[in-house]
């Protein structure tokens, strides 16, 4: 019989295993992502444009970067009026046909911050602050699982395409819910632009639409009523996508476009405890060593998260 004490410890040893194990996995997990891409780094102050300023840097990736880092910035407002000539900024990144941003820090006269790219509890690759806290707020009751809104409502204006509704970067085969209860308009139509989508309509007249999805849920067809919280599809990129994403777009009553975003509201961010916030901690450190180990062009340039 193993007494109380024994016992004991042996517990407390399964349970260092356990975390040690859990650490060195995000450890494993960070070095494949760095060692695969061959990771890049990039110190710089801004001049001219963001894009210009990366450009100058990385002329191949420069533009792709700016967009990304400008996802994060339009949390804090409209980029092109928060970012300066003379701010600081530093990122990480992934040198592919497709560059992944996987940290920035950023210090500037209107706008500081910095994010980590990190695997969330749901194994979702999402933005972290130094601190651990999820980077973006929250959209509640979400039509699906997502990492990060990739591009925003944006009205068409002269020049400009516009965008009627948000992209909601996710993973191909992550399930569709319907937000709201409703019925069915269409399925499928003009599919060489919107790929398989589903448009339905809501008591009071709302519509809403869902694109580029991989798969419609079967039952999901013209006339069929749909219950809030009803799996009506799967995330994809079919039709005009570069990437797997839904986009999501709302039109009211009125037949103007509705900003998703201000209809649900959003939930603040939380933050990783525990062991996920000690894998984070590791993870950040190894950012950090990245961008220090790099010299700044136009000098000095302030971290973010070290100011």
């Amino acid at each position: 019989m193993i007494s109380p004490g024994i016992q004991g410890r042996m517990t407390l040893l399964a349970i260092e295993r356990e975390i040690g194990f859990y650490i060195t996995m995000h450890a494993i997990v960070f070095m494949m992502l760095l060692t695969a891409a061959d990771p890049s780094v990039i110190r710089t102050r801004i001049k001219g444009s963001l894009t210009q300023s990366l450009e100058r840097s990385d002329p191949l990736n420069g533009q792709m970067l700016a967009m990304q880092v400008e996802r994060l910035v339009r949390w804090k407002g409209d980029p092109c009026r928060k970012i300066h000539a003379g701010d600081s900024i530093s990122v990480v990144y992934t040198r592919d046909a497709m560059p992944e941003l996987l940290a920035v820090e950023y210090k500037g006269l209107e706008v500081t911050f910095d994010a980590y790219r990190h695997q969330d509890s749901d194994g979702m690759m999402r933005f972290f602050d130094g601190t651990g806290y999820r980077y973006e707020a929250v959209l509640n009751n979400s039509p699906t699982v997502y990492a990060q809104v990739t591009e925003w409502m944006q009205c068409k204006q002269r020049g400009q395409r516009g965008h009627k509704g948000i992209d909601l970067k996710s993973d191909t085969g992550t399930p569709v819910v319907a937000p709201f209860a409703g019925t069915v308009t269409r399925v499928n139509w003009s599919r060489r632009v919107n790929g398989l989508c589903i448009e339905m309509v809501h008591p009071g007249g709302k519509i809403t639409r869902f694109l580029h999805l991989s798969e419609v849920a079967k039952g999901i067809h013209r006339g069929a009523h749909v219950a809030k919280g009803q799996h009506i599809g799967r995330v994809g990129s079919t039709g005009r996508s570069s990437a797997p994403h839904l986009h999501y777009e709302i039109e009211g009553s009125h037949g103007r476009p509705i900003d998703p975003i201000k209809l649900h509201g959003t939930s603040p961010p939380t933050q990783l405890t525990g062991t996920q916030l000690t894998a984070f901690q590791q993870v950040l450190a190894n950012y950090n060593r990245l961008i220090d180990g790099v010299a700044c062009k136009g000098s000095p340039c302030v971290a973010a998260s070290r100011r």
